[in-house]
């Protein structure tokens, strides 16, 4: 197989079809843009010469039969017929931009600020039929420069996006210092596909595993209506009413939401005590006053009665056999919790009982054999054009989470150019309404990006348990 083709999975075919972008921030010389531009470009170059399929279009099958292999909504990737044509854009803010990088840092580099148009690749986060594999931007501004790069969130999954933004890194670096050697990842053939990814189910087998709630719970798809063919919901889109906030936890408050989320083993008499991990007691944290803060504007309004959390979950690991940690490809499985809503935000329930129940969701979900059904049911599904998300909505009662506090984008060099990141932000408006957990930053402090309506934003600002662990950072 040509290193310019990409073999998709099965997981990666039932995603959304989404651009996923990020941004990285640097303080910059003026003097040193052209010198940045030079080096960036023939970095990214240097990263398509490696895995030429970065620099492809994926494309959707939309026959109604499977056509040439490909099921109706398959991936397949059109390669690039000239690396020589595809270059990074630049964007040049310099002049007549009424900010510059240090009255954004002053401002603790408000997303609001980011607008796609100015700091993303293609200037559009929005998805459409055919999206480039991989690409890339910078824009200057008086004082630092933004590196942004874009990829679709279908193939390609948080972990493996930090992959690609960590090789155009190495190759910037290593053409300023010829002594540094930079990453290599490999390229999966069909025969090489990892295995627990490479098992493919027939119709016949669907017929089965399509009656197993817990397979579309894992794959983010709805369990309740088997029967309809339900458009799949892109709840991603940028609502202007939408307030999205930045809050920092500390190294020390994310401690103390730890302890506070951990219980005693007296709370567990006939049964075996449960340890939680720091996430699940923060994800318990958030969910707990999040709910609080979106209740009141459901008052004479009909809701559900329970509310579901979703926590991502790496996959990598957790399959049999193991992927390696290179893989670029979506191993994005996601995990529910779900309770009533009086129970989740009733003064009378502690922190360490939701941090427990996400904890018992986490490790059920981390059962082997149901991983493997999951991948198996996603492999045997006819039609993956029109799938039925497994949450009706971003802004009421359920809450959707998402991790990348172990990426490594504030520790990833990318020269003395420009050396690492100071801030990692998405652009104004991408993915509203999922709370994220951002990469842990040198000092050990984590961002967390939440959207709310400005009401409920007032109210969870106002929360004197959320208070007591976060701070504002910028909105």
């Amino acid at each position: 197989m040509s290193r310019s083709q990409y073999v998709f999975s099965s997981l990666d075919e039932i995603m959304p079809h989404l651009t996923m972008s990020v941004v990285y921030g640097f303080t910059c010389d003026d003097s040193r843009r052209e010198a940045i531009r030079q080096n960036l470009t023939a970095g990214l170059q240097k990263t398509y010469e490696k895995l030429p399929f970065l620099a492809g279009d994926v494309l959707r099958q939309t026959r109604d039969v499977e056509a040439n292999g490909w099921r109706p909504g398959g991936l397949r990737l059109h390669a690039a017929n000239d690396l020589a044509d595809i270059d990074m854009e630049v964007k040049d803010l310099t002049s007549g931009w009424e900010h510059t990088y240090s009255d954004l840092q002053a401002q603790g580099m408000p997303m609001s600020m980011l607008d796609p148009a100015n700091f993303i690749p293609g200037g559009s986060y929005d998805a459409t039929e055919s999206t480039k594999f991989f690409r890339g931007r910078v824009t200057f501004i008086p004082g630092g420069c933004f590196v942004a790069a874009s990829s679709n969130h279908a193939y390609v999954d948080a972990w493996g996006f930090s992959i690609l933004m960590k090789m155009w890194a190495d190759e910037a670096r290593a053409l300023q210092d010829p002594s540094f050697t930079p990453l290599e990842i490999p390229v999966f053939e069909p025969s090489a596909l990892p295995a627990a990814l490479a098992e493919s189910r027939s119709f016949q087998d669907y017929q089965s595993l399509k009656h197993k709630p817990e397979s579309w719970k894992l794959l983010g798809l709805d369990w309740r209506k088997l029967t309809e063919t339900r458009e799949l919901a892109i709840p991603y889109a940028s609502i202007p009413q939408i307030n999205t906030s930045i809050f920092v936890f500390s190294s020390e408050s994310q401690e103390r939401v730890h302890e506070d989320g951990t219980p005693d083993e007296d709370d567990f008499q006939d049964e075996d005590a449960v340890w939680v991990s720091p996430n699940d007691a923060l994800v318990a944290l958030l969910w707990r006053c999040i709910m609080k803060a979106r209740a009141p504007s459901w008052m004479n309004k009909q809701h559900k009665r329970d509310s579901m959390v979703s926590v991502a979950i790496n996959g990598r690991r957790a399959l049999y056999p193991p992927i390696p940690m290179d893989y670029i490809g979506n191993v994005v499985f996601c995990c529910l919790t779900e309770l009533p809503i009086q129970q989740v935000i009733a003064p009378r329930t502690t922190l360490a009982s939701l941090a427990v129940a996400v904890r018992r969701s986490v490790e059920k979900s981390l059962d082997t054999q149901i991983l493997a059904q999951a991948v198996a049911l996603s492999s045997c599904i006819p039609d993956v054009r029109a799938l039925g998300n497994a949450f009706t909505g971003w802004f009421a009662e359920d809450l959707v989470t998402t991790s990348v506090v172990d990426l490594p984008s504030y520790r990833t060099s990318w020269g003395d150019l420009l050396g690492a990141p100071e801030f990692v932000r998405l652009p104004k408006g991408q993915f509203g309404g999922i709370c994220m957990l951002q990469p842990r930053r040198l000092d050990g402090s984590v961002e967390v990006f939440i959207s709310l309506e400005e009401d409920e934003m007032r109210r969870l600002r106002a929360d004197g348990q959320f208070n007591k662990y976060a701070q504002f950072v910028s909105s």
